[in-house]
């Protein structure tokens, strides 16, 4: 991810930082592998953003020559010493600071946000070091923990799964309304409208959506489909869109600041990612009270039961997307049920607070 596209990631952060921040009696960085935003972070928090993005993490770890790599993590030692816990934001970026901290003997706690089974060839070598009693990890959801522990073998017990929470009353309070919404996109009351929030990659099943909303479209010929976000498909899925004929009904804007206060201008949120750790635009949607479409993946089934809801589907075909939008364009979509109390900001929060506090042997 980078800067621009992991502003919700980068309030997560900013929170944790700060729920700790009365707690600990240590001095703490924060490192990440990617480009952030420090205006959410503590100001008594150091910290260190390694690369403009993971892609960049990901290349260090398989192309850096033994005496670059040694230089690297002797300066990231260097910072390291500074501290007494380190906190980083995922398992490629904890993988690097492994020995440094192990020397050291510093308390590191890796936020684990996606799933783990494609980075296992480049963290194998490091796993001496990430499993020991160093070492604690918190996972976004309960399909990151499962991953975790069926990919890696971390022979401690310092794994917990703690929810990323978002802050209601912001989103709610910068979230326009419906028509101001459509008015940017000029969109019609009377379109019906599906869309996600979302980078434009392969993983994020994109072009899987716009081949399902075309079959959608041949008998709903109002519907619009709004795309923000930008990424390496944009291109692809947009020459797509005009070599199916479809583009007048296709909207791609980009990527616009703060997204998630254009979410009134949806009817219906889709989101048929590949693979997921959370999915916080997801969580976002539901704050909106939109009904949601999801993939069949572990984590977004793990989503729909604890939404306990019929407007949160999960589906596994073209042909179940085709019947739930049809369902959804005929429904009375308001109000929508969710339970949105297990994704709370303060929840989290405190979680931390707890977690930290252990690690550090300190009364809370």
């Amino acid at each position: 991810m980078g800067d621009r596209d992991a502003v919700s990631i980068h309030q997560v952060h900013g929170n944790i930082l700060k729920s700790i921040d009365d707690v600990e009696k240590s001095d703490v960085v924060f490192i990440s592998g990617d480009c952030g935003n420090i205006e959410v972070f503590p100001d008594s928090c150091g910290h260190r953003f390694l690369c403009e993005s993971k892609r960049m993490v990901t290349k260090a770890h398989r192309t850096l020559n033994f005496f670059s790599r040694c230089r690297f993590e002797q300066a990231l030692g260097k910072l390291i010493s500074n501290y007494d816990l380190v906190i980083t934001d995922g398992l490629l970026t904890s993988a690097l600071i492994s020995k440094e901290v192990t020397s050291l003997a510093v308390k590191c706690l890796t936020v684990v946000h996606g799933e783990v089974l494609k980075i296992k060839p480049l963290v194998k070598r490091r796993l001496g070091y990430l499993s020991s009693e160093l070492f604690f990890y918190s996972c976004v959801s309960g399909a990151v923990e499962t991953s975790l522990n069926e990919s890696l073998d971390l022979k401690n017990a310092n794994v917990e799964v703690i929810f990323s929470g978002l802050d209601v009353k912001m989103l709610a309070d910068r979230r326009l309304e419906r028509q101001a919404s459509r008015a940017i996109f000029e969109l019609s009351d009377d379109d019906f409208v599906v869309g996600c929030l979302a980078r434009i990659e392969k993983h994020k099943g994109i072009k899987e959506l716009v081949v399902g909303f075309r079959r959608y479209l041949k008998g709903n010929p109002k519907a619009k489909l709004l795309l923000i976000g930008d990424g390496n498909e944009f291109d692809a899925v947009r020459d797509f869109c005009l070599s199916e004929g479809i583009s007048g009904s296709v909207l791609m804007p980009g990527y616009l600041e703060n997204a998630d206060q254009y979410l009134m201008a949806l009817d219906v949120f889709v989101l048929l990612s590949k693979a997921e750790g959370l999915g916080l635009s997801v969580l976002e949607a539901q704050l909106a009270q939109l009904p949601i479409i999801l993939s069949d993946i572990p984590v977004f089934r793990e989503i729909q039961a604890r939404s306990d809801s019929e407007f949160c589907q999960v589906i596994g075909s073209d042909d179940e997307l085709v019947g739930s939008l049809t369902l959804m364009d005929k429904k009375d979509k308001w109000p929508v049920d969710y339970d949105l109390t297990w994704f709370d900001v303060s929840s989290m929060k405190g979680a931390y607070r707890k977690l930290v506090s252990r690690m550090m042997e300190i009364e809370c």
